[in-house]
């Protein structure tokens, strides 16, 4: 493969996966464990004139919140006879690219949104580090959804984005209301004037299950410990005429404020 191959890789990965493009993607590649996220309060006054006593003597609150990050390595294999890899028709490149990008696609949205911590990332859906449960009910109904948005802090509704699957998109658009008219007459991808991401990694309804995450998702880190990388194994499938394509992508995960994603979740 060429050399640009990781490149484009990583290009492609950005503009498929729905989580990049919403969350922060922060590259530590360092060999440092931990990473450091400002705390702090800023203190504004208006003064009539400059006043240094005043500005010895504010009340700020200083500190930083270290984050403690892990090498998580998610591994794939695709292996192709080595007659399609002579043919010089195909694009072996592309084809890789393409492959890798769907299938790491779905598997860091997985871990990042359901990941434990332990195998893999942690996940938004953490029940111990990830978004705060803000609405418990039995059922999705429309308050729900309006105690959900309300629940969230001003300052992070500014940006914020519902996180749902494809199961509980499709029963919004069926709620009706007590006269029987569609409370979702219209889908343009917006609810109470917010945007809806698709994602199926996202609970299906059930008990306990979160199914849906409304928020600022730049508040969850998408931490790259290191470059993706690509290995081509030219002797170990060869008895079978194949060529293998082993590659790997170091990450972690973490939601550095889970106060700026709230959850409902089914009882």
């Amino acid at each position: 493969l060429p050399t640009s191959s990781l490149a484009k890789l990583e290009a492609k990965l950005a503009n498929k996966s729905n989580l990049r493009k919403l969350c922060t993607v922060v590259k530590a590649h360092s060999q440092s464990s931990k990473l450091f996220i400002y705390e702090g309060t800023p203190f504004t006054k208006w003064m009539k004139d400059y006043d240094a006593n005043i500005i010895t003597h504010m009340p700020i609150k200083d500190g930083f919140k270290r984050i403690d990050v892990t090498d998580y390595t998610l591994v794939n294999l695709i292996r192709l006879g080595t007659d399609f890899t002579a043919d010089l028709d195909f694009d072996i490149e592309e084809f890789i690219t393409s492959e890798l990008t769907k299938q790491f696609t779905l598997s860091e949205s997985e871990a990042f949104i359901n990941g434990d911590g332990i195998t893999k990332p942690t996940g938004i859906l953490s029940d111990t580090s990830g978004a705060e449960v803000a609405v418990q009910a039995k059922e999705i109904s429309a308050d729900t959804i309006k105690h959900l948005f309300f629940s969230l802090d001003s300052k992070y509704r500014e940006n914020a984005t519902w996180l749902m699957n494809d199961e509980t998109a499709l029963y919004l658009q069926t709620l009706k209301d007590t006269t029987g008219a569609y409370i979702l007459p219209d889908f343009d991808g917006n609810l109470m004037g917010r945007p809806v991401v698709i994602d199926n990694a996202m609970p299906s309804s059930q008990k306990g299950a979160k199914v849906i995450a409304f928020g600022d998702f730049s508040n969850y880190w998408i931490i790259e410990r290191h470059n993706p990388t690509i290995k081509v194994l030219n002797e170990i499938f060869s008895l079978i005429d194949q060529i293998g394509y082993l590659s790997f992508e170091y990450l972690d995960g973490k939601l550095v404020h889970p106060e700026a994603i709230k959850v409902l979740q089914l009882s």
